[in-house]
């Protein structure tokens, strides 16, 4: 054992185990933000891709968090027709390699605005994690 603790390298190492935090070891979540649905009488096209626009800079952190390339997901959505919902966000998330998967729907209806979004651990180990936002009109959604 003093052998050890006499060892030229074993203060560097004992600095590094105890000191450099474990994190920077960990690799980046990756998630896929799928286009939300549109439920409207009007076309609303431009929120689809302002909220994915807003939720990948919004969840984007260097080295913590990494997010999907929307295009990506565009080209992974097209390759899984006929699937919807979580079996659709989860299918987007594995051709993508993500760790989590977000998608929701948006629904106008006169001067209400609702929004609902799920997001789903691709590997199951964590319950869905749902959200609800209702509000009174377009320039509170973001």
């Amino acid at each position: 054992m003093n052998r050890i603790l006499q060892h030229p390298y074993f203060l560097f190492v004992a600095i590094l185990v105890f000191c450099f935090p474990l994190t920077a070891w960990a690799t980046p979540v990756k998630v896929a933000v799928l286009p939300f649905a549109i439920h409207a009488d009007k076309d609303y096209t431009f929120l689809q891709k302002g909220i994915v626009e807003m939720l990948t800079s919004r969840l984007s952190a260097p080295g913590k968090v990494e997010v999907a390339d929307p295009v990506a997901t565009s080209e992974a959505m097209t390759a899984t027709k006929g699937l919807s919902g979580d079996k659709l966000a989860l299918m987007v998330a594995d051709k993508l390699k993500a760790d989590v998967a977000i998608h929701g729907s948006l629904t106008v209806l006169g001067e209400s605005v609702s929004i609902d979004a799920k997001t789903l651990d691709v590997t199951g180990g964590r319950p869905p994690l749902t959200f609800f936002k209702q509000t009174s009109g377009m320039g509170e959604v973001i």
